[in-house]
């Protein structure tokens, strides 16, 4: 199962289905509110060649 996020080509130019700018996918998923403060906790991270495997990454182990 994945979590709930957003997965996305960080800093591509191009705009396109198919990049061709080179720019790499990465993800931002939510993992919990901060106890102190309230605010929401964000993981994010890149470099990932394909958005399988950037999904895979974020799937809880």
């Amino acid at each position: 199962m994945l979590m709930k996020g957003h997965f996305y080509r960080r800093g591509c130019k191009c705009k396109k289905k198919k990049c061709t700018c080179g720019s790499k996918w990465a993800f931002t998923v939510d993992i919990g509110l901060d106890p102190v403060t309230g605010n929401r906790k964000q993981k994010v991270k890149s470099g990932f060649n394909t958005k399988q495997e950037a999904e895979e990454a974020a799937a809880p182990h």
